[in-house]
């Protein structure tokens, strides 16, 4: 079943296309993807975590099989999604695999709270050392490498995929330039450019990291159209008549942006002009095609995406 877009589309071949592919393709679900990410299918089953063992303040490539163990928590709340890594022969002659839980931030065991992880590689190369057997792995083991047998990890892996959230947003957006259709007298399509200011209320949908989205929905602004011979056909517009008229623009676009700042929009529009030059306008309520460069916008609440959880649960970051 085609998407509604299509049915709406009187003009405007193009981004009808553009808009209808990627809304009815662009956003769904992979048919064929290949996982990234990983989770833990739900058991009965105490299953064990290892850290890496360290030998003269190094972290070295095997599990540390001789100290405290951790386990994994199977509530949903706390089962978290990870990246696989290596496999490799412990100590003990058994294969484990290490993995890791990434995350943009973690729960400091010193200082109690959660911190912002800005150094990536600080927690691999210097793990908070574990002090209680059988406690819950939790956020203060995000970004660090961890370990589980493999006979545990091929019984529990499962292929997780971020899905792609977003949120509501609104922003000021201009278009420069508009690519106009053919209409009355002019039997060519034309580009043109009028001053024009408005604001998109779109739904923004984020890549995985939330640093870049793609946002979908419609505007509203104002704008001065220039009336001339050329593009009006009232009686009182000579061939040297050059007048501005105040004029809405309506439509909806599809704007890519990135870090939330950066952005750039197709758009697909109608100019409805006023007053007693407007019912002679030749693209009176005609769509046109514009591009749409922008810098910022603001958010409306709290991006939803994919996140670990990072509240305190019934392990050590709770002690």
């Amino acid at each position: 079943m085609k998407p509604p877009i299509y049915s709406i589309c009187l003009d405007g071949k193009l981004f009808c296309l553009v808009l209808g592919l990627l809304t009815s393709t662009g956003l769904l679900a992979q048919d064929n993807p290949t996982a990234e990410y990983y989770n833990f299918k739900s058991t009965a089953s105490v299953i064990r975590i290892y850290q890496s063992k360290v030998v003269d303040n190094h972290v070295t490539n095997e599990p540390r099989l001789d100290g405290i163990t951790n386990i994994w928590n199977f509530n949903k709340k706390f089962n978290y999604y990870f990246k696989k890594d290596i496999t490799v022969i412990g100590s003990d002659g058994q294969k484990y695999v290490r993995f890791t839980i990434p995350a943009g931030v973690r729960w400091d065991p010193v200082k109690k709270g959660i911190l912002i992880e800005e150094d990536k590689l600080k927690n691999y190369d210097n793990p908070a050392p574990w002090i209680h057997e059988a406690d819950f792995v939790d956020s203060q083991d995000f970004n660090s490498w961890l370990w589980i047998s493999e006979v545990d990890f091929n019984a529990l892996n499962q292929p997780y995929y971020p899905t792609f959230h977003g949120t509501w947003f609104f922003s000021g957006i201009t278009t420069p330039f508009k690519y106009r259709f053919a209409a009355g007298t002019h039997a060519n399509a034309l580009v043109n450019g009028d001053v024009n200011l408005g604001t998109i209320v779109a739904w923004r949908f984020i890549n995985h990291s939330g640093s870049s989205g793609l946002s979908i929905g419609p505007f509203l602004g104002v704008g001065s159209l220039s009336m001339t011979s050329s593009n009006n056909i009232n009686s009182t517009i000579t061939s040297t008549s050059n007048i501005s008229n105040f004029a809405f623009n309506y439509g909806g676009g599809v704007v890519l942006d990135v870090d939330k700042k950066f952005q750039m929009g197709l758009l697909g529009g109608f100019d409805h002009a006023t007053g007693d030059l407007a019912n002679g306008y030749l693209y009176q309520d005609r769509m046109w095609l514009g591009f749409s460069f922008n810098f910022k916008f603001l958010d409306f609440g709290t991006t939803a995406k994919d996140t670990q959880n990072t509240s305190k649960d019934k392990g050590k970051a709770a002690q």
